[in-house]
């Protein structure tokens, strides 16, 4: 499944779970593309510059630190995440300086189905837009 596709899958599916039109998401800004997005700079409504990769540079420490902060059962095991996200083809990551504070990745069987598997941002981080950047 190539990476257009894919997230065209991802963008119905969200859509259907949050029962609107792939519109409405749109217009409220959660915009979707293929995994060739470049390293940028985006300011929070905080005005915290936070930086958006898709290189996979985050340590098990990384995952540890933002797994437990949300409470996820996942953190416990920060070796074998780093190793499933590693393995992963689409994984974006948010920082503040060097510190993780956000994730996505999304899954696909590479025909007909993808989804999202984790959305995670650090709750000292959440309703600053991060989560919906990391979406975009």
């Amino acid at each position: 499944m190539d990476k257009v596709k894919m997230m065209d899958t991802v963008k119905s599916f969200i859509a259907q779970h949050l029962n609107c039109t792939e519109e409405d998401l749109q217009k409220d800004g959660v915009i979707f593309a293929p995994n060739d997005r470049q390293e940028s700079p985006f300011f929070d409504r905080l005005n915290t510059q936070i930086h958006f990769s898709a290189a996979r540079d985050f340590s098990a420490e990384d995952i540890l630190d933002l797994f437990r902060s949300v409470d996820w059962l996942s953190g416990n095991y920060p070796e074998r995440v780093k190793k499933a996200l590693d393995n992963c083809e689409t994984v974006y990551t948010a920082w503040d300086g060097k510190k993780l504070v956000g994730l996505v990745n999304a899954m696909d069987d590479g025909e007909m189905t993808a989804y999202v598997h984790y959305l995670c941002v650090n709750p000292k981080y959440q309703g600053r837009g991060i989560g919906k950047e990391l979406i975009r």
